[in-house]
């Protein structure tokens, strides 16, 4: 981005208040300008992107902040177990025991996808980029049950 303009030296007789109004147009106008530019990077679908020397994220338009929080690997064990008590010849109960995510692991659902969010982490891994977490899913949970079949 080119610097801003310079302001030509006032004559002796110019207020300063006269000063003050041309540099505030001239701060209206350069603040204008970069909204429009802003909001004409942010328009383009495909990735645009700064970073600094430390390979940290400076800039970047909207298509990319969307998809840049990525999370960790969804993983969970869960385990059934049924017993069958039969009664007589039609009828039986089935006794259930059910666990889901029987070692309680953290499982993002979401994460932040602004890159001030991505860089403050600070963690990557093959080229991915992780985020905060902003939503999980559930952690251990058992349940109980009976079916009686008749």
């Amino acid at each position: 981005m080119s610097s801003l303009p310079k302001i030509p030296a006032e004559p002796a007789e110019t207020t300063s208040s006269n000063a003050s109004a041309e540099r505030r147009n001239l701060a209206d106008a350069l603040a204008h300008e970069r909204n429009v530019l802003r909001t004409m990077i942010d328009l383009i679908p495909a990735f645009i992107y700064a970073k600094d020397a430390g390979s940290r994220f400076i800039a970047m338009n909207t298509a990319l902040a969307r998809n840049m929080g990525t999370t960790h690997i969804y993983a969970s064990v869960d385990m059934r177990l049924t017993r069958k008590f039969r009664f007589g010849e039609r009828m039986s109960l089935d006794l259930i025991a059910e666990g889901f995510n029987l070692f309680n692991r953290f499982n993002e659902a979401a994460a932040n996808p602004f890159y001030t969010a991505v860089n403050a982490f600070n963690e990557r891994s093959g080229g991915k980029y992780y985020s905060f977490p902003t939503a999980s899913f559930d952690p251990r949970q058992f349940q109980l049950g009976f079916k009686f079949n008749f």
